[in-house]
């Protein structure tokens, strides 16, 4: 049946949500590169454009800060061996919309590959999320039903599953934002980020400018973020210092 073929592929998708994504946009981000040229073929113009696709990159990291800094332990989190959910965040900005960092993943992936202003990547982009990820909801949601039952269901048909609704629909959070929690859990997500922006600056120049080009600004950005994911790294891993009770 086809939802049991959905149910499998979205078993596979959700293992491997973290990394998948990226890779299987490897071959089209270099395609990609091969014909890249400068915004309107001006470097000055590239650069305004590059602060615009920046601020996609923000905002979903936006998100995902947002959602991270309320949510509770053992829900929202990077688990990939199976579904994990002690409670159903429906407050905040699960008040909003099902699947925030969902979201927050496709803004902030879409503005890494708005640097490269090309029309059929960015076309491309947005439905190779959608068919991954409807899988991973998919599968997500069918848990979620299972274990939550008639609370999951009421929320779910008022709540959509992707598009935000409009805020007066927003409830407070229950928890208070906790910065500690963020560090812990999004230190990855933001490391990986700018490391992504760094290779498609540094392949962007230098396949326009037929060397290769490291730009300073970018290598003290690159080094400060490879520094600071080697301490967000350590302390998470070696102390309690970033632990808190609940979250």
């Amino acid at each position: 049946m086809l939802y049991s073929t959905l149910c499998n592929q979205g078993d596979w998708a959700f293992r491997w949500r973290s990394i998948a994504p990226a890779v299987l946009m490897i071959p089209a981000v270099i395609v990609a590169l091969i014909d890249v040229q400068y915004f309107l073929d001006s470097h000055t113009y590239d650069q305004w454009w590059d602060l615009f696709a920046i601020s996609f990159v923000v905002a979903g990291l936006g998100i995902r800060v947002w959602t991270t800094g309320h949510t509770p332990r053992r829900t929202s989190g990077r688990n990939t061996k199976g579904q994990v959910a002690d409670s159903l965040n429906t407050r905040g900005i699960y008040s909003i919309v099902r699947n925030p960092l969902y979201l927050g993943n496709f803004v902030g992936g879409l503005g890494v590959i708005l640097l490269l202003h090309s029309l059929w990547l960015t076309l491309y982009y947005v439905l190779a999320f959608a068919l991954y990820f409807e899988r991973v909801i998919l599968v997500e949601e069918r848990f979620l039903l299972r274990k939550f039952g008639d609370s999951y269901r009421q929320w779910a048909e008022k709540t959509p599953a992707f598009f935000p609704l409009i805020l007066r629909k927003y409830q407070p959070d229950e928890l208070p934002f906790c910065w500690r929690t963020v560090l812990r859990r999004e230190y990855i997500t933001v490391a990986m980020t700018v490391l992504l922006l760094f290779v498609m600056e540094v392949g962007e120049d230098t396949m326009i400018q037929g060397e290769i080009i490291l730009d300073s600004r970018w290598l003290i950005i690159a080094a400060i973020n490879g520094g600071m994911f080697l301490f967000f790294r350590v302390v998470s891993k070696r102390t309690r210092w970033l632990s808190r009770v609940g979250r």
